[in-house]
């Protein structure tokens, strides 16, 4: 009998075993600290399947692992053995697999489209075609493929090698789970898998995520399940899954090279339409404006309060709908019009070339289309939010919160268009100058004081009121940072309540209490009268009256809170209240790093895992934002998960 490892055991004197991160058929994952290197780490430990003893060639495998250096693979650094299991060093992924992601679309009954399966697949293909210099992967599921904010990770490289492909299989055919392992027809008589058996788990992956399920013997084609699945795609799906050797593709290269013609032949079909429509969608208010100007012929004490620039603008000449760039510098050949009925020309025609700018760069994000709700307003209002598109990010949060408590529509997503697009690099994100952020924290700082007071003796000692009102839950399909897992950009209203100003017990100056389950956490809280936080609730109190991206602002700041630093050198566990910066307008301290916090709101639907925020002394930039879900299995503890307490108040 193999002996489970511990949290807190030192494997070799050299790896402290800080965490279970995951376990499969085969191996088992921990999160470790290398004491020798002072970093983090995954040790990967494959335990010996019982009356069958390892591949003879297990060596020479691990020895291939090492090999592997590629920015779409995850990275193996070294490997020993002791007594009858083996052990790798490996690059520690903190992020969502492409599991999570497929069941929460098919919960959701919105299936990917093709195009939003390009960022997923060519990072897979781009793993395994380097890879195939090497070796074939032949164990890819979307287990082992992790979608990253920043990079697509393909894991698990070489394991039907190091146990021996008749006993691999014979183990996944007695764990029920065979159908991504290719079919007997792509083995040779010697045993050895065709380079054509990773195309074959490609092709099953890309069917399950354009139809939500997992193709068996008898399934029909991708299209009698989902309609929208083109007879093209459907024929590339059906060929990488042809039992045929003639018939199917011979590697990974050559499928790549008809993904990507089908891809790039997809996006032309819809370039003029998403041009069209991107002007039409982002500057409608200005061309329904200008409309009104020319074709209504309205008199000019109607056209004054449209826009101070746009008065006695000449009728005889009425606007055309397209505001293209080239179209624009054709008008100013007309020596009729007015200078300034040409600087709006002009003004219209940069403004639709930025926004088609934006929009292709954002052509292949992975995202959800975005559910854009119309909401009728006011001329005057309109103008308004023409304004806003021209402000920096936090003025224009700080705009929303300001309108937020009188619009009262709960639950309902915003159009993702007001959020200002986000741009490819976390540096890019610095335009607001030091000089202004500051005066924004004083001003976020004294909305959270005039709150407060109002019900602030319903709250017990060690509390803070939040007022009831709609927040910005989740985040921007633009944001670079983005995981898969949170939740879109969308309005959501939540009652008031109290929140611990600490993490539990809830004292400044001491450490947090960790290693506790779900449920432990629970109880903690049910003794003092109180009950963990919902994620609406602790979302909102870390972004604060602002709707900030971090408690203390818009840009990443290492130094701010007890999370990894700016070399990516994690911290340790600090002592409640010790990083002053680390607060949100609400005066809510260390919600960004120290400990992952349990929430009360489960993950998704028909999955077990609850909810935890705010990243721990371990986590980057992406997963210390207030918008970042982790998920763990309610029974799981680690010495980085820790939990704070809310409680309601009684009407």
């Amino acid at each position: 009998m193999i002996r489970e490892i511990q949290i807190g055991e030192k494997i070799r004197d050299r790896f402290q075993i800080k965490s279970l991160a995951g376990r499969g058929s085969f191996s088992a994952v921990y999160k470790a600290w290398d004491l020798e290197k002072d970093e983090n780490c995954a040790i990967k430990v494959y335990y010996p399947i019982e009356g069958h003893p390892f591949s003879d060639k297990v060596d020479v495998v691990f020895e291939l692992l090492l090999k592997l250096e590629h920015e779409n693979i995850c990275r193996t650094f070294e490997w020993f053995k002791e007594g009858e299991v083996y052990y790798a060093k490996t690059e520690y992924i903190e992020g969502s697999n492409l599991k999570k992601l497929i069941k929460m679309r098919k919960d959701e009954d919105k299936p990917f489209t093709f195009e939003e399966t390009a960022p997923i697949i060519e990072g897979v293909l781009d793993a395994v075609i380097y890879a195939n210099h090497f070796l074939p992967h032949s164990y890819l599921k979307p287990e082992h493929i992790f979608i990253l904010p920043k990079k697509i990770l393909v894991t698990d490289f070489g394991i039907p090698y190091i146990y021996g492909h008749e006993v691999f299989l014979a183990k996944l055919v007695v764990e029920g789970d065979p159908y991504y392992y290719v079919p007997p027809e792509f083995v040779s008589k010697k045993g050895k898998v065709d380079r054509s058996g990773d195309v074959y788990s490609i092709g099953v992956i890309l069917y399950e995520m354009l139809t939500g399920t997992i193709p068996k013997k008898d399934s029909p084609p991708p299209s009698e399940i989902n309609p929208k699945v083109d007879e093209d795609v459907e024929r590339l799906i059906m060929k990488a899954l042809s039992p045929s050797p003639k018939d199917r593709f011979r590697d990974a290269v050559e499928f790549k090279k008809e993904f990507l013609y089908l891809l790039d032949r997809h996006y032309e079909r819809e370039t003029e339409y998403t041009e069209e429509f991107v002007l039409f969608e982002l500057i409608e208010e200005k061309e329904r404006e200008l409309e009104k100007l020319f074709e209504e012929e309205k008199p000019p004490a109607e056209v004054k309060p449209v826009e101070e620039e746009k008065k006695e603008i000449p009728v005889e000449k009425p606007v055309e709908k397209s505001v293209l760039p080239e179209e624009k510098v054709e008008k100013k050949k007309f020596p009729v019009l007015p200078v300034f009925a040409v600087f709006i020309f002009l003004f219209l025609a940069f403004g639709g070339y930025l926004f088609l700018g934006q929009r292709w760069k954002r052509g292949k994000e992975i995202v959800s289309p975005p559910v854009v709700v119309k909401i009728e307003e006011p001329a005057e209002e309109k103008k308004k939010e023409n304004v806003e598109e021209k402000l920096p990010p936090q003025e224009k949060k700080e705009e929303v919160s300001k309108e937020g408590e009188g619009e009262k529509k709960e639950g309902q997503v915003l159009e993702e268009k007001k959020e200002p697009p986000q741009t490819a690099s976390v540096q890019e994100k610095k335009e607001i100058p030091q000089k202004e952020v500051a005066p924004k924290k004083k001003k976020e700082e004294k909305v959270a004081q005039e709150v407060s007071p109002v019900k602030e003796e319903k709250c017990p000692k060690g509390m803070i009121y939040i007022p009831a009102g709609e927040f910005l839950m989740g985040s921007s399909s633009d944001d670079p940072l983005r995981d898969i897992g949170e939740k879109k950009l969308q309005k959501v209203f939540v009652d008031d309540f109290c929140i611990d100003i600490y993490e539990f017990p809830n004292q400044k100056g001491k450490k947090p209490m960790t290693n506790v389950t779900y449920e432990e956490a629970k109880a903690e809280c049910e003794k003092v009268g109180k009950r963990l936080c919902s994620e609406e609730e602790w979302e909102k109190a870390c972004k604060g009256a602002n709707f900030l991206r971090y408690p203390y602002g818009n840009n990443w700041n290492s130094n701010a809170c007890a999370t990894e630093d700016a070399r990516g050198v994690d911290r340790a566990l600090s002592p409640s209240g010790a990083f002053p910066e680390c607060k949100s307008s609400y005066g809510v301290y260390d919600m960004s790093g120290n400990l992952w916090e349990w929430t009360s709101t489960v993950f998704m639907k028909g999955l077990n895992d609850m909810v935890l925020k705010g990243g721990a002394f371990t986590s980057p930039d992406y997963a210390s934002r207030c918008a970042y879900r982790y998920s763990l299995p309610p029974e799981e503890r680690s010495p980085e998960n820790g939990f704070r307490c809310c409680k309601g108040i009684k009407k």
